[in-house]
């Protein structure tokens, strides 16, 4: 494997020790790891792989009740994603953003989101992340909570028919 090979390894096992950490509850060890990984992808231009720190370190920022900072890494990996032509990733991050409009008292467009980007996993025959799958069920799960269902089967459909490209506006508008 040559230098830049062994650096890109290095920087996506760093991710995944984050993960760990962030799944046992070690969020100070999985910040760390995250950062390291986001420092390691930067230096490698390695786009794709910093918007996925990005997002990390937006769920870790969101864990932590720090919803400004997360919205900032989102939407940082949200246009990355975009730049790339990565559509599921631009699904994936398009979960965490609802949830961060879920976080804002902002329930119909969380729910207009959350189903704009599962109808587009979907269409293209994919699944989301399982860190995004996660926080789909959770948010799924609150929004049933506090909408009544006729609400929420409204919101869910106009996020059924929204494009990839107004799901994104609708976050980045809304968030």
């Amino acid at each position: 494997m040559n230098a830049i090979g062994d650096r890109k390894g290095m920087a996506d096992s760093m991710n995944s020790i984050g993960d760990v950490m962030y799944t046992q509850g070690d969020n100070e060890q999985a910040k760390t790891y995250f950062e390291e990984s986001l420092a390691v992808r930067k230096e490698l231009g390695d786009r794709k792989g910093i918007a996925d720190s990005m997002n990390n370190l937006g769920r870790l920022a969101s864990h932590r009740g720090d919803y400004e900072q997360a919205r900032k890494y989102h939407e940082g990996s949200l246009a990355l994603k975009k730049e790339i032509d990565d559509k599921q990733g631009v699904a994936n991050t398009l979960i965490y953003l609802a949830r961060l409009l879920e976080f804002n008292k902002k329930h119909f467009d969380a729910a207009r989101l959350l189903y704009a980007a599962e109808h587009s996993v979907k269409s293209m025959g994919t699944v989301f992340d399982n860190n995004a799958e996660n926080e789909k069920n959770e948010l799924t799960e609150r929004l049933n909570e506090l909408l009544r269902d006729a609400e929420f089967a409204k919101y869910r459909e106009e996020g059924k028919k929204m494009t990839l490209e107004e799901a994104c506006h609708l976050a980045l508008s809304r968030s």
